[in-house]
C-alpha cells in the first residue's frame, strides 16, 4: 500500500497504522496485528537492528525486489513528481536501488544481479526506460 501524499521518510510508520487500522476492521487475532505491524515498521533500512524475525527479512526482501521490478515507478517519482532533471532522476534511481541491494538477502541479490549491475551503469535516461522494460 502507497500514499504519495504520505511524507517518504516515515512510510514505514504511517504503514504500521494503517494495517493495524485495517486488521481490527477485519477482526484480526490481535497477536497477528502486532506481528504485521512490527514487520512493516522494521522493513525500513532505519530499523534494520530491530529486526527479529523472519517474517522482516522476507518483507525487506520483498520490499526491494519490488523497486526492482518498478523503476518506471521510481522515474516518474523522481521526474515527475518530484520534478528532478535526467541526471539527478538516475542518480535518484541508482541511490535507491543500492540501498535496497545492500538491504536484501544474498540470495536475492543473486537473481537481480544482471539487473542491478545494468541500472549501476546507466547513463541516459533512454538507457533507464529500456531496462525498466525488462523483466
Amino acid at each position: 500500500m502507497t500514499d504519495r501524499s504520505l511524507d517518504r521518510t516515515n512510510h514505514n510508520e504511517y504503514g504500521s497504522v494503517i494495517a493495524e487500522q485495517l486488521l481490527r476492521k477485519n477482526n484480526y487475532p490481535e497477536d497477528k496485528i502486532q506481528l504485521v505491524k512490527k514487520c512493516i515498521l522494521n522493513h525500513s533500512s532505519k530499523r534494520a537492528d530491530f529486526r527479529t524475525t523472519e517474517e522482516e527479512r522476507i518483507l525487506v526482501d520483498a520490499d526491494g525486489l519490488s523497486h526492482f521490478d518498478s523503476i518506471n515507478n521510481l522515474y516518474s517519482l523522481a521526474h515527475n513528481v518530484m520534478e528532478l532533471n535526467d541526471k539527478d532522476t538516475i542518480k535518484f534511481i541508482q541511490d535507491k536501488l543500492t540501498k535496497d541491494y545492500n538491504e536484501i538477502s544474498d540470495n536475492l541479490k543473486c537473481l537481480i544481479q544482471e539487473k542491478y549491475d545494468s541500472v549501476m551503469n546507466i547513463k541516459t535516461i533512454d538507457e533507464l526506460l529500456t531496462i525498466s522494460k525488462e523483466k
